[in-house]
């Protein structure tokens, strides 16, 4: 949905801009009875379409992308932890391995964050497959992580909840139910007036 323009004098200038369109909705899926949203790179910085695809009943967001050499140290596990987080949902973050030699060099390290934030699984900048089972309906997810321009490949397959933990995230905690979309508003309506 959003792209990504940048231009750091003597660093980085990269304008997805150039060669691609934004998009205007969200994209969500159902695979197995667990609804799965999916955002792309850039996407990832933006809370609020996060928060759309988890009202839409998402137990799993996943962001394929390709942060660079300066933002993703700092941003790329940062960003996933902090949406899984306030969503209280799983987050999955897929990216190409790391190829010194490209014109354009990412991070890599394809992660995966639990609803509580933390990372459940993670790996380096090089190639490698990550397979994890996550507790929101225990899904199995397999995430390729490849340096070509196929990017990643990514496969879910469903066994049935068997623990609290997950009954309780499944059923979002108490952050989302407790959200004030009215103050929401309000506070939008009186930015806007600024």
């Amino acid at each position: 949905m959003h792209l990504f323009d940048i231009d750091i004098p003597n660093k980085i200038t990269f304008k997805e801009s150039e060669v691609l369109k934004p998009g205007n909705e969200i994209t969500t899926f159902e695979c197995n009875g667990v609804k799965i949203g999916l955002g792309i790179c850039y996407d990832l910085r933006f809370q609020e379409i996060a928060h759309l695809m988890a009202n839409e009943g998402c137990g799993l967001l996943i962001y394929p992308g390709a942060f660079n050499m300066t933002t993703g140290p700092k941003h790329w596990e940062l960003l996933g932890r902090a949406r899984a987080t306030d969503q209280q949902l799983w987050v999955a973050l897929v990216s190409p391995a790391r190829d010194a030699n490209a014109e354009y060099v990412a991070w890599g390290h394809t992660t995966l964050v639990d609803p509580w934030g933390a990372v459940a699984a993670k790996l380096d900048e090089k190639e490698d497959t990550l397979v994890h089972t996550v507790a929101t309906s225990n899904v199995i997810c397999y995430f390729k992580t490849i340096t070509d321009k196929c990017d990643q490949v990514i496969n879910v397959d469903l066994d049935t909840p068997d623990s609290k933990e997950s009954q309780w995230i499944n059923c979002r905690g108490p952050v989302i139910t407790h959200f004030r979309r009215d103050r929401g508003r309000a506070c939008r309506n009186q930015t806007e007036n600024l």
